[in-house]
């Protein structure tokens, strides 16, 4: 299964799909590569990823990736897993090559 091809929903931009990479409170950075998921980065302190860290698929942000999503929940999600999300806003953000925004 290819994660990009996931249907995002036909109530967009009030309610989409999203699919999970990171879990809250992980200190591990995955990516998903075609099925597998891959350890990019460990985050070597306390520090813990604060919400699940995902992307909506059939998007494309001016990184040339899918635009990224945090996902607020009581509970870590696991990676791969697909949910469905209300927006609340944007975080306008920026890296190394230029802006990278979430949803």
């Amino acid at each position: 299964m290819n994660y990009h091809d996931i249907e995002i929903g036909d109530k967009v931009p009030e309610v989409f799909r999203a699919v999970i990479e990171i879990p809250r409170e992980s200190r591990n950075k995955y990516e998903i590569h075609n099925e597998l998921l891959i350890l990019d980065r460990v985050l070597h302190s306390s520090l813990t990823y604060p919400t699940n860290y995902g992307f909506i698929p059939r998007t494309l942000a001016k990184d040339g990736d899918a635009l990224d999503v945090l996902v607020w929940s009581r509970f870590p999600l696991d990676p791969r897993c697909i949910v469905t999300v209300r927006p609340l806003g944007i975080l306008k953000m920026k890296d190394e090559e230029g802006e990278d925004n979430k949803v």
